[in-house]
């Protein structure tokens, strides 16, 4: 009767594991390629700098610390290559990924990319 018991718990346990590593499976691959396509759709529907990262941009830039600077570079300077190092990531990403329909929106997506940087780098450089 008891090993019943115990077998049952077991059971139980095990299962209930299996439900929570699928859960966290799902939690993290949303965090990690979710996102990154959201911001994605959002570059290449808008051809901007995603709104997210340019409130941040704006916090940080309107910080205390505004107009100082840090080995010769501005705030501004520094939190807009930023965003340029994550449109840089982001297009790696792009370029290696399995996970875009096919080459042709590949393509668009990797060119809507680059002329948002090259946008934002002309707009930061102002």
């Amino acid at each position: 009767m008891s090993l019943g018991i115990v077998l049952f718990v077991t059971v139980l346990v095990l299962f209930g594991m299996m439900v929570g590593f699928a859960y966290l499976t799902r939690f993290l691959v949303e965090s990690m390629v979710g996102t990154k396509h959201r911001v994605l759709d959002e570059i290449v529907s808008t051809g901007q700098v995603p709104q997210k990262w340019r409130d941040s941009y704006t916090r940080r830039v309107s910080g205390s610390a505004h107009g100082g600077t840090f080995f010769g570079r501005s705030r501004e300077a520094r939190e807009a290559a930023r965003i340029r190092r994550r449109l840089a990531r982001l297009s790696r990403y792009v370029a290696g990924t399995g996970l875009v329909a096919d080459e042709n929106a590949r393509r668009d997506a990797l060119d809507a990319l680059e002329s948002v940087s090259r946008r934002w780098q002309r707009e930061a450089e102002e």
